[in-house]
């Protein structure tokens, strides 16, 4: 019989469940990081913005140059295709895709800049479409490189079992059971009594 008349003392703090191994590496892996979704989605319209200036300038500057127009065509045509290869495959988790996306991104950036500088000055008051053009691809290009870069991007790409470790909101390693130590409640009295005196 309980003490003093009173109610079987219990624990008010449960222990903590054990989850099952690998639920941690398993909730944290199906998250895709902004970042990472911002970089397909930049890299999706650099594919699609590559694909069609090839086939503009097939189309419109290959009679009157068509030197250029092969060199330009093709230059924009490998940039279009490798971007949507490589926006296909970023969803992969494995280190050599996100290394390949940087490196992809830094030769887009190079080929830029020595554009820029090897392109003719046009004449004083002459308008220049393409200073434009290489302006908002340098932009696009080095976002790119800064977002697959940054850390959110890269714990994405690396071992479950890393990724479990240092991603905010995961289990980390596991709570032996137990739980916390038991807090036991006071003797209540008895009902319509005052308990023993």
């Amino acid at each position: 019989m309980p003490p003093h008349g009173g109610y079987p003392q219990q624990s008010v703090y449960a222990p903590y469940p054990v989850p099952p191994p690998g639920y941690a590496q398993a909730a944290v892996l199906q998250r895709m990081p902004g970042t990472l979704l911002t970089v397909r989605i930049l890299m999706f319209v650099g594919a699609t913005a590559g694909l069609l200036l090839a086939v503009a300038v097939g189309l419109f500057v290959a009679a009157a140059d068509p030197v250029f127009a092969l060199l330009a065509g093709g230059v924009f045509g490998l940039y279009g295709v490798g971007s949507l290869v490589l926006a296909i495959l970023a969803k992969r988790r494995a280190k050599a895709v996100r290394w390949s996306i940087l490196a992809f991104h830094i030769l887009a950036l190079l080929y830029l800049g020595f554009t820029y500088s090897a392109a003719p000055t046009p004449p004083p008051g002459e308008p220049d479409p393409g200073s434009s053009i290489r302006s908002l691809g340098n932009l696009f290009t080095l976002t790119n490189i800064i977002l697959i870069s940054i850390p959110p991007t890269g714990r994405y790409y690396r071992k479950p079992s890393e990724q479990a470790a240092t991603a905010p909101g995961a289990y980390g390693p596991f709570r032996p059971p137990g739980g916390h130590p038991p807090h036991h409640q006071p003797p209540m009295p008895p009902p319509g009594g005052q308990g023993a005196r």
